[in-house]
């Protein structure tokens, strides 16, 4: 798709860019509330170890569902959206249960959220994340080499920003990272500086480029499934299309791009695992490793 977003008026840039409003208040709400409901009763149906500490910050916290057998054992790292400004990993619970019924563990990922901190601050944090976990992981039987991430919406970015690092300054391997899967994200934070949005995230241009997933895909090849909803708007959809095209120019030849029928930003990951071909794709390459 092509689509240009530079010169777009600020009603324009507010429906391509802010999910809330392209999607209305009261089915965001609707949708927020199935979120809830559905992980609370995942929370009840599996253990779980909650509000573990990767750092010192208020949120820099994950939880930990494992799956019965002997360790150690596959794991993803769920990283939740919320346009880096709302919303919990409590409020994703309702991933884990699927994933750790066929042996995968699941960590649902915290960090701080803006204002209070800022766009860098979270991408620090989540890179602290994943050192903690690869360095830490097998104590709870966790297979490092088997390390997965994963997030939706600015949880993909996240993912994306993960991907790009440089991890050898902290004694971690090139590749620390098996497979990755991007769901619905926001890959090119520019855009949003137009939007209302802008209020709490506080981008300025310099942040905005310093955190571009576009500009910045991955350093090495890995399976990397970008997942993004047909029924969202197209500005939003071309950022997923812009990071594939990125993403293989860049050499990520296993990189391939799942458009769901019909699902927009918030029905996405429930539309994606009724998906049987994708989820039955994603949870083969968890289990590759």
């Amino acid at each position: 798709m092509d689509f240009e977003w530079r010169g777009l008026g600020p009603q324009e840039l507010e429906h391509h860019y802010n999910p809330r409003a392209s999607i209305g208040q009261k089915r965001v709400e609707s949708y927020l509330a199935r979120f809830q409901s559905q992980s609370a009763e995942a929370r009840r149906q599996i253990q779980g170890d909650y509000d573990l500490r990767y750092g010192p910050a208020p949120l820099q916290t994950f939880d930990l569902h494992k799956p019965a057998g002997k360790p150690p054992f596959p794991t993803l790292i769920f990283i939740h959206g919320g346009f880096w400004r709302s919303l919990d990993k409590s409020d994703h619970s309702f991933v884990a249960p699927p994933l750790v019924a066929a042996g995968v563990a699941v960590v649902n990922l915290n960090y701080d959220l803006c204002p209070k901190v800022t766009l860098d601050d979270i991408v620090r944090e989540a890179r602290e994340a994943l050192l903690y976990l690869w360095r830490n992981g097998e104590a709870s039987g966790l297979d490092r080499t088997r390390l997965h991430i994963s997030g939706h919406s600015a949880g993909a970015h996240l993912c994306g920003m993960l991907l790009n690092h440089d991890w050898r300054a902290a004694g971690l391997p090139e590749k620390p990272v098996a497979s990755a899967i991007c769901s619905s994200g926001i890959y090119e934070p520019e855009p949003v500086i137009g939007t209302t949005v802008n209020n709490d995230l506080r981008l300025t241009l310099d942040m905005a480029r310093r955190n571009d997933c576009v500009a910045r895909p991955p350093r090495y090849d890995l399976p990397l499934t970008i997942i993004v909803g047909g029924a969202e708007p197209a500005g939003w959809i071309a950022q997923s299309e812009r990071y594939h095209e990125a993403c293989r120019s860049a050499g990520v030849g296993l990189a391939s791009l799942h458009v769901v029928a019909g699902a927009n930003h918030l029905n996405l990951l429930h539309a994606a695992a009724a998906d049987r071909a994708l989820a039955a794709h994603v949870l083969a390459q968890l289990r590759a490793g």
